[in-house]
């Protein structure tokens, strides 16, 4: 509301309220003026006149307004309406910083409520505006003036708490009275629970005005309990008739129990749980038959879960929880989702608790409970999309003869004893058990073969048997098995895929964080690509297809398909803070003139500055309009981790990163608030989703998401380092406007460099921080080739701050030589690295396109080598032009560097030459070869295994399922998938050749 324009007051003149709306600033100010002389005792227009006046972009003008609001604080005059006040607030909005509205608006706020305590609407209107600019001290104080002035509105009675509630959690609230507003504001919901309950045990229909009436305010009595810490008392207080979860659960509220569940839980209050969860699922309904309202998940876990805890003193406690199970599961008519859950509940209990009177596993895997149960689940439940992923974390815990047993003998067995689709059902699910327990520890023993290439072996099988069925599946008849191509070929393509990703090296090591390009081999990668884009032809918005296509694309360096397929997914704002590092985490190194382009602005920084443009969202308000208190105990929080997201900076930072690479700066990132108000000491947020992502791995090794990555995810360390590096550039890079014109050259100068030594001081202490002041695990954040350049910038900003010190009127500096060596060094260990990466496939022969591929892959690692030679080329060019401007100002050169310096920084000068010219290489060769007419076919002729020597003769098996699928009508599906990845790489390597190396 206060970020927007308001509308005038009624009864204002037609001529003044279209010019205020058409934005007609002169005539509004003129206009207003002439209403004020003429209405002198109404201070609106005057107001009006004043605020019309700051937009005029004056810097006296807007001051202005600052000064009067400041004088009405001081003055304790109130503004006579809410219309004058909404002026001050919207004039004052963009010249000041966030916290003038906590100093004078927000008090003004309160005076006018308090000048106007029956007047409901302009008391609502200020309470809204202070928590949408969070100002919780006004807040606070407008809605316990408004609880008393309205006793008789009960939402305002739990505005008033609520409110008090988020002002003592909150740093807004003085230290020594954070204890005291938040005992304030439970005591007056605890006195409301007392009323309630009074009125229960008394037996009346109509609870008391003053009491807790809905179940989202008993959910916030809970909440502010829990919070209190006392488990004693809150176990209290649920033993009572208010708050008591199963007399909630009997009125059709689940909630409560749930909540009631996970606090006794994080208690080990495994007696309590277990009574809860139980007496919950024993309840029935009208019928006598069990109540599905407690048929959840998360309450049979717990059940379980606590049993195992005490079925050592209580063995009975087994049969009890199978009985529950079953009792439930005999209901007639039960909905599938409800038969999920108690055929999955039952797997559990044979995990956890056992048969009655024996183990769940034994010598006999046939005869294992565990097996036995996992085979009942998948003979009910074989047509659910989900049930791979519901037996996963169940089957990995299978010992090595039960996983054999159920994964080579039972599963095969049914699905030859099928047919139709069950048949089809069970060969998938097979396959895919058969993958899974290739990725656990044990999994090579099952094979057979020897350790070194058992587990290849058995994901060559597992994809030819993939995708023959695709094939048998492709060829069919649409009528006959239209369900089974509709719910398997995705599942078969990628399982195929993953399997060929998983032969050509992908994952290979489970120790290293990210795609290794230089132990790939890439055929496989690439026909892995086909085999997707085959199956995307019939299911173009297959959201797993596509983010797997995307990954694997950005990998390959081909930025233009990958996006191709990112947008297929329409990712939307509201999820862009969990998705959007899937894509854009690392962009500017694989494709900086994509990065450096409208896509980042569009698609990430639009939702934070959008979302954010206030304190608070504006659905804190309708959340409050709604009395949803659990929602309004929610938002700021979120809100909070969106303020410090990751994602947030990744959006600003990538395209900071991507136009300093192109020099096409669009505008200063660092300058954005919320960019600008992170300091070392926030904590930022990283929250990526990869539920879309297939994911058929075990998860004792790292997943395939993390496999294709281009390095560690996102973290803290590595956002707040992003932010100084750019710092670092922008600061050594400034220069200032040119009709900027000092009245003392030489006083500016000296202000200048003060500051840039100033700001180096704690850009060095930042980089140490986060290099090496935080957890053990920072190191796993970055890539190598991160970790190299970090700890070169913050070599680098030491070595500028000892080398701009080093004049000749003082000593020699011991330690600039071993600085600027060190700097040296640490740029031939980029390019040691990157040019390993990229000559991994050197010397192989032919026209194998491996070596252009290699580059092409390493993009990003290239990057970094011309960051780190600009990096150094900056430093240097900032100490000599030092000492330039030293020599000009002081003849005598006694502030002038010493000669051993300027020498250094000709040695670091030429280092960074030579390393842009070897980078600068890199791309250039890349470019030649890809721009050539034959690549196309090339590529084409590498996919299709044209020379590809004896090495294809011991998956002649694999190959022919792959032509049968992927050549199926010809060559002409690969050579047009061929033409399409060279004219993204070829787009991707003309981006790079804009790249500015100097």
């Amino acid at each position: 509301m206060a970020s927007n324009q308001p509308q005038l007051r009624s009864g204002v003149d037609l001529q003044l309220q279209t010019a205020f709306s058409e934005g007609n600033w002169p005539t509004v100010v003129r206009l207003a003026d002439k209403r004020a002389r003429t209405l002198k005792k109404d201070p609106y227009y005057e107001i009006l006149k004043i605020s019309a006046e700051a937009q005029l972009g004056s810097p006296a003008e807007k001051a202005a307004v600052v000064a009067y609001v400041q004088n009405l604080v001081k003055a304790g005059t109130p503004v006579a309406d809410v219309e004058s006040l909404e002026l001050l607030e919207w004039a004052s909005n963009d010249v000041v910083d966030e916290g003038f509205y906590r100093e004078a608006i927000g008090p003004l706020r309160v005076r006018l409520a308090k000048a106007n305590p029956k007047d409901k609407m302009t008391a609502i209107d200020c309470l809204e505006s202070c928590l949408l600019h969070w100002d919780l001290s006004s807040a606070q104080q407008i809605a316990a003036l408004t609880d008393r002035s309205f006793p008789q509105e009960h939402g305002f009675l739990f505005w008033n708490i609520v409110t008090t509630y988020l002002y003592s959690s909150s740093d807004q609230c003085p230290s020594d009275k954070q204890k005291l507003y938040k005992m304030l504001s439970i005591k007056q919901i605890e006195k409301a629970a007392q009323l309630t309950e009074k009125a229960m045990e008394a037996g009346e229909e109509d609870m008391p005005l003053r009491g807790i009436h809905t179940e989202e305010e008993i959910l916030l009595y809970f909440d502010m309990l829990e919070s209190g810490g006392d488990l004693a008392q809150l176990k209290g207080v649920l033993a009572g008739p208010l708050l008591n979860p199963l007399n909630q659960f009997r009125l059709g509220r689940k909630e409560i129990v749930l909540r009631a569940v996970r606090v006794l839980a994080k208690a080990k209050e495994w007696q309590a749980v277990y009574s809860l969860t139980r007496d919950c699922l024993s309840e029935k309904d009208e019928q006598g038959r069990p109540s599905l309202l407690a048929s959840d998940w998360n309450i049979w876990k717990s059940l379980v879960e606590a049993a195992t805890h005490l079925m050592s003193t209580n063995p009975n406690l087994i049969r009890e929880v199978s009985e529950l199970i079953d009792s439930h599961l005999s209901v007639e008519g039960l909905k599938p989702i409800y038969a999920r859950t108690l055929m999955l509940a039952k797997v559990l209990v044979s995990f956890e608790l056992g048969e009655i009177g024996q183990p769940g596993t034994t010598l006999k895997p046939a005869q294992s409970a565990r097996v036995l149960q996992l085979i009942q689940f998948v003979e009910a439940q074989h047509d659910s999309p989900s049930c791979f992923q519901d037996i996963k974390r169940f089957v990995e815990r299978l010992g090595t003869a039960e996983q054999e047993y159920f994964a080579y003998d039972r599963l095969p067995a049914i699905a030859e004893e099928s047919s139709g689709y069950k048949a089809i059902a069970f060969q998938v699910l097979t396959w895919k058990v058969r993958y899974l327990i290739l990725t656990t520890p044990q999994g090579r023993s099952l094979t057979g073969l020897a350790a070194g290439d058992s587990t290849k072996r058995g994901e060559e099988k597992i994809a030819v048997d993939s995708l023959r069925l695709y094939r048998t599946l492709e060829a069919a008849e649409p009528n006959e098995m239209l369900r089974a191509q509709q719910d398997f070929m995705p599942d078969l393509a990628i399982l195929a895929s993953i399997c060929l990703l998983k032969i050509g090296g992908v994952g290979r090591d489970p120790t290293s964080a990210g795609f290794e390009s230089h132990r790939t081999d890439f055929r496989d990668l690439l026909l892995a690509a086909i085999v997707l884009e085959h199956q995307l032809q019939k299911t173009p918005k297959h959201s797993g297809i596509n983010l797997l296509l995307s990954r694997l694309y950005l990998n390959l360096g081909c930025a233009k398909r990958a996006y191709a397929h990112w947008d297929t997914i329409e990712v939307k704002r509201t999820i862009v803070e969990s998705h959007g590092p899937l894509f854009f985490d690392r962009l500017s190194g694989a494709a900086p003139d994509v990065a450096s382009g409208p896509l980042l602005s569009s698609s990430v920084q639009s939702h934070y500055l959008r979302s954010l443009k206030l304190r608070m969202p504006r659905n804190l308000g309708d959340a409050f309009d709604a009395e949803a208190y659990t929602s309004i105990l929610q938002i700021p929080k979120h809100t909070d981790s969106l303020r410090t997201s990751c994602t947030m900076v990744l959006g600003f930072m990538e395209e900071m990163r991507a136009q300093r690479a192109m020099r096409t700066k669009t505008g200063d990132s660092l300058a954005v608030p919320l960019i600008a108000e992170i300091t070392d000491e926030t904590e930022l947020s990283s929250r990526v989703d990869y539920a879309s992502f297939p994911n058929l791995e075990s998860g004792l090794q790292p997943p395939l998401y993390e496999a294709l990555a281009p390095g560690p995810r996102i973290s803290n360390a590595r956002s707040h380092l992003t932010i100084l590096a750019e710092r670092y550039f922008s600061l050594l890079h400034f220069k200032p406007p040119t009709p900027y014109k000092p009245a003392s050259a030489t006083q500016a100068a000296a202000a200048d460099h003060a500051h840039v030594v100033e700001t180096l001081s704690r850009l060095g202490n930042s980089l140490n921080k986060f290099l090496r002041g935080g957890s053990a695990t920072d190191v796993a954040e970055l890539t190598a080739h991160e970790r190299v350049y970090y700890n070169l910038l913050s070599l680098l900003t030491s070595l500028v701050l000892e080398a701009v010190g080093s004049t000749r009127q003082g000593p020699a500096s011991e330690t600039l030589p071993a600085l600027v060596d060190s700097a040296v060094e640490s740029l031939e260990v980029l390019l040691d690295l990157t040019a390993g990466q990229i000559s991994a496939g050197e010397g192989k022969g032919g026209e194998e396109p491996r070596d252009s591929i290699l580059v092409l892959a390493s993009l990003i690692p290239i990057s970094y080598v011309r960051d780190a030679a600009s990096a150094v080329a900056a430093a240097a060019a900032y100490v000599t032009g030092h000492h330039e401007r030293q020599t000009a100002r002081d003849r005598s050169g006694e502030t002038a560097l010493r000669k051993e310096v300027l020498v250094g920084m000709k040695t670091l000068e030429g280092a960074a030459r030579d390393a842009q010219a070897e980078g600068a290489g890199w791309i250039s060769g890349v470019k030649d070869e890809v721009s050539k007419a034959c690549f196309v076919q090339i590529l084409a002729g590498y996919v299709n295994g044209e020379d590809a020597g004896d090495g294809q003769e011991s998956r002649s098996e694999l190959e022919a399922a792959l032509g049968r699928v992927i050549k199926a009508d010809g060559a002409g599906e690969v050579n047009i998938w061929a033409r399409r990845v060279v004219d993204g790489w070829r787009a991707n390597v003309e981006g790079w050749a804009r790249v500015k190396w100097d």
